[in-house]
C-alpha cells in the first residue's frame, strides 16, 4: 500500500512532524511511505549541495513514525540520506529510531529513491529488491513500481 507525498524540502532542512500532520489519515493506510522533496533535482544541477547539504528526517519525526504508525514498513526518500549532514547528531538518532533501537520493530529506508517519473501519488504495488552484501549495513536496491496491475518501466 504505497503512498507518495510531495513535501518540498530545501538544503539542510529537516522534515518534521508538523509538516507530516496534514497527511496523517493517508499515512495510516499505507505501508510504504515515499517522500518526494524535489531535492533530487540537485543531483545533477548542484551535486556538491546534493551530496553534502541535503535535507533529512528529524529524530522526533522518526520517533513519531515508530510510536504512531505501526503500519509503515518502509520509508523512501528522494535525497541522499535520512541524516542531513549539518544535523549529524539528530540524524544518528533518527536512524536509531527507524532501525528499532528503542522499539520492538523497525522501519526500513530506501534512500535516493528516484521518484521523478512517478506521476501518481497512489501506486498499486512496489517491489524492492536489495542486493545484500555480507558485512555491510546498507545495500543497493532496485525498486519496481506497478500501477493498475501493469509494470512501469520508465
Amino acid at each position: 500500500k504505497p503512498l507518495i507525498l510531495d513535501i518540498p524540502l530545501d538544503a539542510e532542512q529537516l522534515l518534521t512532524k508538523e509538516m507530516i500532520a496534514p497527511f496523517e489519515s493517508e499515512i495510516k493506510k499505507c505501508d510504504l511511505l515515499c517522500i518526494r522533496s524535489g531535492f533530487a533535482l540537485k543531483r545533477s544541477s548542484d551535486p556538491n549541495v546534493y551530496s553534502s547539504r541535503g535535507p533529512g528526517l528529524s529524530a522526533s519525526l522518526c520517533k513519531y513514525f515508530m510510536d504512531e504508525f505501526r503500519n509503515i514498513k518502509c520509508i523512501g526518500i528522494d535525497w541522499i540520506s535520512v541524516t542531513s549532514y549539518p544535523h549529524l547528531e539528530d540524524g544518528i538518532l533518527a536512524h536509531r529510531y527507524l532501525m528499532g533501537s528503542f522499539h520492538d520493530r523497525y522501519i526500513t529506508v530506501i534512500e535516493e529513491l528516484n521518484l521523478e517519473k512517478v506521476y501518481k501519488r497512489d501506486i498499486g504495488k512496489v517491489i524492492a529488491l536489495p542486493l545484500f552484501v555480507k558485512g555491510s549495513d546498507s545495500a543497493p536496491v532496485t525498486v519496481i513500481a506497478f500501477e493498475d496491475g501493469t509494470e512501469k518501466t520508465e
